[in-house]
């Protein structure tokens, strides 16, 4: 797409990616967290003692990006570059929305809605990607590893970019290429790495081949390990297949890769 002052920028990703559904959540930050001991900054650790034992499900926030990209480490996993990330949310068509070209009411955590807060991830069915990616709009913003093409970035800029937008932030195009006064044709915010907000959260990628040959287990799986891993092959669906037949047919793949293939091909 065309950008004021950057010239046409390209969103692209190389390789096949795995992306969490959701934002990572409150509950499971809290187990990285509690297995960090005492290397968890002051403010951070008073800032989640304050979150209620009924919000587990509400994304994390508050984070670092540094500390936001060692979380993703500990599971294996990343932060999305800006590009990936706008793929993700957009498509290869580039549409506006995560769920389509036009805008809809009420499919979204935005400020529109009014609660001033973050809601269980995964609450707006209709507000997913066809991926089923959730929350790509609204409910916290997402750290990223990268900077944004914008058109105040400078060379040597080190900062990097959050988005998507929050409950703080009106509802708006994700990409929208037109050129509105005072407003980026992304929906992207500049910000330093150690900043820290209530709204900035985050969401863990992985490229696929990699993970999925350190991750899956090297003995057959049983009976019922065998249908989930049909369920999560078939929710996957076809563009998977190619990949998945590669990596079965490696010497020493995991079992495991039959099954998802089975359930790819369904």
């Amino acid at each position: 797409m065309s950008l004021a002052g950057r010239g046409v920028v390209t969103f692209e990703v190389r390789e096949p990616l795995l992306v969490d559904s959701f934002e990572v959540t409150r509950a499971e930050w809290l187990v990285h967290q509690r297995s960090l001991g005492s290397a968890v900054a002051p403010e951070l650790l008073a800032h989640t003692a304050q979150w209620s034992a009924d919000s587990g499900e509400w994304p994390a926030s508050f984070m670092t990006q540094p500390e936001a990209e060692a979380f993703a480490r500990a599971v294996g996993m990343r932060l999305p570059r800006a590009s990936e990330w706008f793929l993700v949310a957009c498509g290869p068509q580039g549409l506006p929305f995560p769920w389509g070209a036009t805008a809809q009411r009420s499919v979204a955590n935005t400020l529109e809605l009014g609660l001033g807060r973050p809601v269980a991830v995964g609450t707006f069915e209709a507000g997913r990607s066809p991926q089923r990616v959730y929350d790509l709009l609204g409910n916290v913003a997402e750290w990223c590893a990268d900077l944004a093409p914008e058109r105040d970035v400078l060379a040597g800029d080190e900062r990097v970019s959050v988005l998507g937008g929050s409950f703080h932030n009106r509802a708006r195009a994700v990409i929208d290429p037109r050129l509105i006064e005072g407003q980026s044709e992304l929906f992207a915010r500049a910000l330093s790495r150690e900043s820290r907000a209530d709204d900035i959260g985050l969401r863990c990628v992985a490229n696929a081949a990699e993970f999925l040959l350190e991750s899956l287990p090297r003995v057959r799986p049983d009976r019922a390990q065998a249908r989930r891993y049909e369920a999560l092959g078939h929710r996957w669906g076809v563009p998977a297949r190619g990949l998945l037949e590669e990596l079965a047919r490696r010497p020493g793949a995991s079992p495991a890769f039959e099954h998802l293939l089975a359930g790819a091909s369904r």
